[in-house]
Order: structure tokens, then sequence, then C-alpha cells
């Protein structure tokens, strides 16, 4: 007998649209921008702003796995060559100044001290040793 099997869908985005093409560094620079600037009041919207980021990272991690597993089946298909190096070239480069200024502004947040120490632990240990290892000529 065969019983009912679930399959797992994907969460449906609350932050970055469903529908997003990235074809340009435009186009999740906003995400960014708006991760950056939004006022933090509670610990509730700093944990917010922690699902939000942490939605355009996977998002973003997604797409470039995408590519580079597109351009690996078919290594004679140039558009996806040139797909996966745009990445590489055009949007990777740009993402890590703004995870370095979001890795400082969440561990400046006056509501650090409030989240869950052991919900939390690992992830702020490794925020930390991302900026202390951080260095903008890379």
């Amino acid at each position: 007998m065969i019983k009912n099997i679930s399959i797992p869908t994907k969460p449906k985005r609350k932050f970055v649209a469903q529908n997003l093409i990235i074809d340009s560094w435009n186009k999740i620079k906003p995400f960014f921008e708006d991760l950056l600037k939004r006022k933090i009041k509670s610990v509730s919207e700093l944990e917010q702003w922690m699902l939000n980021r942490s939605e355009l990272e996977a998002v973003l991690e997604e797409d470039m796995a995408w590519r580079y597993i597109k351009m690996n089946i078919d290594t004679t298909d140039k558009v996806l060559a040139e797909r996966f190096h745009f990445w590489i070239k055009e949007i990777s480069p740009k993402i890590s100044p703004y995870s370095h200024k979001l890795n400082i502004k969440l561990i400046n947040s006056k509501f650090l001290k409030d989240l869950n120490k052991k919900k939390y632990h690992i992830y702020l240990r490794n925020v930390k040793k991302q900026i202390e290892i951080y260095r903008e000529e890379n």
C-alpha cells in the first residue's frame, strides 16, 4: 500500500517579488537599500529585518546556483555561460559591500541584546566573524 507523500513547496516570498528576474544590479539594489535604510524600533522588527535579509540572500544564492548548474549541464551553450559570468562580474562584487554594511547594522542594533541567545548564537557568531574578515579590497 502506497501512503500519501507530501512534497514540500517553495515558501511564498514576502520581501522579494516571486517573479523577479535578475538581469541587472538595479533590480536587486533596492532590496539592499531598503534593508540598509530601514528603521528598526523593536526586537520583532529586527527579527523581521533578519527574515527579509535571509529571503533576499536565499533568492540570490539560488539564482547564482541555477546559473552555474545550467552552464555546466550544457557547456556548449554560450548564453548560459554568459549569464553565469554576468553574475560573477556584475552582481557578486556589488553584493559583498552591502552584506558587510548589513552585518554592521545588525551587530550595532540596540535590540541585538534582546534576541533569543540560544536561537541566534551561531548565526550572530558567523556575522561577527564575517565582519572581522571582511576586506573592502577583496
